[in-house]
């Protein structure tokens, strides 16, 4: 069977406003996305320094201001395990949060969306 993202992004979308309207004020989804093409190919070569840079910049303003965070992160990656460490680093030192980030490694090719 051959992947279609439109039908993948269609069921995401989907499942996504579900999952926000059954949990109205007390869930937040952030996402981020990469057109690589468009990274310098020295960079594209280490994809999880580009990965953990990634979201270290996007949802961190918005993880600073919760209690606790589960982050779900494709552990396919090298060093899937440097993200929470980057990550806490981030929060703890540089936004003086408190928050307990827990990170939920999965791999994403297998993972069903909710």
């Amino acid at each position: 069977m051959e992947y279609d993202a439109e039908a993948e992004r269609g069921s995401f979308s989907g499942h996504a406003c579900t999952l926000i309207h059954k949990n109205r004020g007390t869930i937040k989804l952030c996402a981020i996305t990469v057109y690589k093409e468009n990274v310098m190919s020295h960079i594209r070569s280490a994809p999880d320094k580009l990965y953990n840079y990634m979201v270290g910049l996007s949802p961190g303003v918005h993880i600073a201001t919760y209690d606790a965070v589960y982050l779900r992160s494709d552990d396919r990656r090298e060093a899937a395990n440097a993200l929470d460490d980057y990550l806490k680093t981030h929060l703890w030192l540089e936004r003086s949060a408190l928050t307990d980030l827990i990170i939920l490694n999965c791999d994403s090719s297998k993972s069903p969306l909710v």
